[in-house]
């Protein structure tokens, strides 16, 4: 398993990829991939569906990973309170929640 250090060192190169056209491409590919795996699902037996609902588990999962990196990476840094500290400093309204 990886430390959160490790995913911290990762967090640039990751957040480098997931901003590439070739992952927003395979990001398609995979949300095209749940979706017959939906409804290959859905047309089968019961038993199918929990087979295939596996399947689009691991796929969300693989996909939502690199995110998972930056996440944590964030935590860690405390990256996020620090771009919303900018932001009330320079009087920008950072969520429509505040």
């Amino acid at each position: 398993m990886l430390s959160d250090e490790q995913m911290a060192e990762m967090a640039p190169r990751v957040l480098a990829t997931l901003q590439t056209p070739g992952w927003q491409d395979y990001v398609k590919v995979v949300e095209a991939k749940i979706q017959a795996s939906v409804e290959a699902g859905f047309s089968g037996t019961p038993e199918d569906l929990r087979y295939h609902q596996g399947a689009v588990d691991g796929l969300r999962a693989a996909v939502l990973s690199g995110e998972d990196v930056l996440n944590i990476t964030r935590q860690l840094t405390g990256e996020k309170r620090e771009a919303r500290l900018r932001s009330r400093a320079a009087g920008v309204q950072s969520s429509s929640f505040e």
